[in-house]
């Protein structure tokens, strides 16, 4: 329901559905930041280049999959449950040659939305600025470093967002050229000299604390509940979806113009299903031991 329209009703009696609207009018769908969020899920998730066998492989179908699902389920997640490490060994070196997914239509909307961000930063700084002189005021400090922090952040986003569309728009005109392979290379790779995780894809996971780059959050959704019925013997179920991002998807590719097998590289939600005994009384300590041994 939304300005006394019920949207359900309206799509309907228009034979206008959803994918219709993001498809025909997307403009619409960015005047918010979650609706933007849908489309910019909606995009990642469509069938790129058919053709192409190596979309059509189970583990890129289950990505999408994951993606689409897991981004709802996100949206509606009811609490967090634990913060997981998984381990990763630091040795020297990067990533082999790579394909970057070519969903432009994804990474165009990334710049769109983050667009959005930017101005609601600047909406909020002229707000605070004539609410409060934060830029005069010494006990707004914090505020004015979050103002600086968000705006580095978005700006990085966008500059690699803005490289990846450079290098898709090369690599699939067969115009790849040395500097934007070398930039591609070092999406990611451990540093003995700075004791740290370097690259692009670093950053963009974590900006602030290189020490925690390899930290995923893990969610658990409740998604269905079923409790018991005595009489048919049914001792009742919960079925929770698992979610451990942002995970950097792979998969073994041919360079289409040089005939090299490369690493395809794509964004996804890995999302997983925990069905457990009903029970009104969570137990966090069960729930964190199946996440952490799950495949």
């Amino acid at each position: 329901m939304r300005d006394g329209i019920d949207l359900q009703e309206f799509f309907e009696k228009t034979k206008y559905s959803i994918k219709d609207s993001m498809n025909d009018h997307p403009e619409n769908w960015r005047k918010s930041i979650f609706n933007n969020l849908h489309l910019l899920l909606y995009k990642a998730t469509r069938k790129i280049k058919g053709s192409d066998p190596v979309y059509k492989m189970p583990f890129y179908k289950q990505k999408n999959f994951f993606t689409a699902y897991g981004g709802y389920i996100h949206a509606k997640r009811e609490f967090a449950i634990m913060r997981s490490k998984p381990e990763v060994k630091k040795v020297t070196g990067k990533f082999a040659d790579v394909v970057v997914e070519p969903n432009l239509g994804f990474y165009e909307e990334v710049l769109e939305i983050f667009s959005n961000y930017k101005n609601l930063f600047a909406d909020l700084k002229n707000f605070a600025e004539v609410k409060f002189n934060i830029s005069k005021n010494p006990a707004y400090s914090n505020l004015k470093f979050s103002f600086v922090n968000s705006n580095g952040i978005v700006k990085h986003i966008v500059e690699v967002t803005e490289m990846l569309i450079d290098a898709i728009n090369k690599q699939e005109s067969g115009k790849m050229d040395e500097d934007t392979k070398n930039v591609l290379f070092d999406i990611v790779g451990y540093n003995k000299n700075y004791n740290a995780w370097m690259g692009w894809y670093t950053k963009l996971l974590d900006a602030n604390d290189q020490e925690d780059v390899f930290n995923f959050f893990s969610w658990s959704a409740k998604v269905v509940t079923a409790p018991p019925i005595e009489d048919k013997n049914f001792i009742g179920a919960m079925i929770y979806t698992n979610l451990h991002h942002s995970h950097i998807g792979l998969i073994v590719k041919e360079d289409k113009f040089i005939k090299q097998r490369k690493l395809l590289i794509y964004p996804c939600y890995n999302a997983k299903e925990t069905i457990k005994k009903f029970d009104p009384k969570i137990d966090f300590d069960a729930e964190i031991d199946k996440i952490s041994s799950r495949d």
